[in-house]
């Protein structure tokens, strides 16, 4: 019964290290506090049969988006962080990152909004300061955003600039 206990404990452990890769500090707490739970509930699901799958596919699509409803849930989906994390080749990774988007595109855009307006805020004064100097038609100013942040950012001025025609 030590046996068990301690490869449990291991795994646990190289679980949260491998998963906690560049993840935020309200993700790295989940994963202390919902990992065993998460990955206990997901193997009871296909144990009683609760949870079929057409192919492993499938399951890795349901399992993946289940970990991110339940721990990474300040986190947009990337590709790069499921390669790193999960070993899914890059293509694979690209589609789960577009497919888990997709599943969740209202929470996703909200979140992607709330990003937009905060790097927005991160550079107002630079740019107050620059009409201020005359000099806002030149200055430039960057911005780091996630993919859907940037997309939100896209179609937000999309709409700011059609309004000026």
């Amino acid at each position: 019964m030590a046996e068990v206990e301690e490869r449990l404990k291991s795994l646990s452990s190289r679980a949260q290290a491998k998963l906690g890769v560049q993840a935020s500090k309200a993700a790295q707490d989940a994963l202390k506090q919902r990992l065993a739970s998460v990955a206990t509930e997901l193997a009871l699901e296909w144990i009683v049969g609760e949870r079929r799958f057409e192919s492993q596919g499938e399951q890795a699509e349901y399992w993946l988006a289940r970990l991110y409803e339940e721990i990474f849930v300040d986190e947009q989906p990337e590709a790069r962080s499921i390669y790193d994390r999960f070993g899914f080749s890059l293509p694979r990774a690209q589609y789960l990152a577009r497919l888990l988007r997709a599943r969740r595109s209202a929470h996703w855009r909200s979140a992607a909004r709330i990003e937009v307006v905060s790097a927005l805020e991160g550079i107002e004064a630079k740019a107050k300061a620059a009409a201020a100097k005359e000099a806002a038609r030149t200055q430039r100013f960057d911005l780091s955003l996630s993919r859907g942040g940037y997309e939100e950012l896209i179609v937000r001025y999309g709409y700011v600039a059609g309004g000026f025609r």
